[in-house]
Parts: structure tokens; C-alpha cells; sequence
């Protein structure tokens, strides 16, 4: 992990303040991101245009969950469904992603450590799958999530650990 994290904090030094060093990052999927695509299609194949409209009101209102929960925490990711998260000693910061290659291309959003009460590593259900999921809740009560493939389960721990919430 350590030569990947290096490798990101040359890509994102600019973003980064002068007291403040990436400690851990790793690619996210904001909770109800990628909802409204997957229901959509599954709609489709399901029951065709009716199918669609339906799956796609479905998906819509997962993704405007989603959105609430992390405009409640202060986080504006647009309408990125996936995005790369990384920890300093201060601050989560959150980066769009180049559609070729996923680098990190532009700072979307960043929260300060301080107004993190916790940060799990717990388990979110996405079509009746689980997979491994960051569960952050602000010391005003906010909760968002951000769902992490399984295969990087032990890069959503370093970032934990890090964050140190």
C-alpha cells in the first residue's frame, strides 16, 4: 500500500495543506451512487420501458438518499459514483476520478478529522450483495457511507486507522 499511497500523494501534493501528509487512500463508492444505473438496467431486462421507468425512479431515490446524507455532513461529491478517499492528520478528503486510468484529477469535497465523531468499517448491501462499507458519523450526528470493493477491504482499514476517528 505504501508505494500506492506515494504514488497518489505526488498526484494530489497540491490539494494537500502544508502541515498535512496523505497517510492512506483508497477508491470509494458513495453510498446510493450507483444505484439508479444498476436498477435502471435491471428494469429493463426485467419489464422493458415500464421496467426502466420504474427501476430508474428506484434508483433515483437511493441516489437522492445518498445525496441527502452527505449534504447533512457537508460533503458535495456531484455526481461522481466513485471517487478516490484519502486521510491526513487533519482532514478526509475526497477526489474525482479520471474516467481512464481512475487517478485522482480534482479535489470534490474534505471534512475536517475534528468533526468526525467515528469511522467503521461495517457492511452495506448493494443489489442483495454485501460488501465492506466506511461508516462516518460527524459530531453533529450525520452518517454517510462509502462502500469499498472487497478486494481493497484492507486499504479501508488503514484508512480508519489513520483517520484515527
Amino acid at each position: 500500500m505504501a508505494d500506492k499511497v506515494d504514488r497518489i500523494r505526488d498526484r494530489v501534493k497540491g490539494d494537500l495543506r502544508p502541515d498535512e501528509n496523505l497517510l492512506a487512500a483508497v477508491k470509494v463508492t458513495p453510498r446510493g451512487t450507483i444505484e439508479q444505473g444498476i436498477l435502471g438496467a435491471a428494469g429493463a431486462v426485467a419489464g422493458g420501458m415500464v421496467g426502466l421507468v420504474t427501476g430508474s425512479k428506484l434508483g433515483e431515490s437511493k441516489r437522492e438518499a445518498g445525496d441527502q446524507e452527505r449534504a447533512a455532513a457537508g460533503l458535495d461529491l456531484g455526481d461522481e459514483s466513485q471517487v478516490l478517499a484519502g486521510v491526513t492528520e487533519h482532514r478526509l478528503l475526497m477526489w474525482k476520478l479520471a474516467k481512464l486510468g481512475g487517478k485522482p484529477k480534482g479535489l470534490l469535497a474534505s471534512i475536517d478529522l475534528s468533526a468526525i465523531a467515528s469511522m467503521t468499517l461495517g457492511e452495506g448491501k448493494l443489489m442483495g450483495q454485501t460488501m465492506p462499507e466506511i461508516v462516518c458519523t460527524t459530531t453533529d450526528g450525520a452518517e454517510f457511507g462509502l462502500r469499498v470493493a472487497k478486494i481493497h477491504r484492507s486499504r479501508a482499514q488503514e484508512l480508519i486507522a489513520a483517520a484515527g476517528c
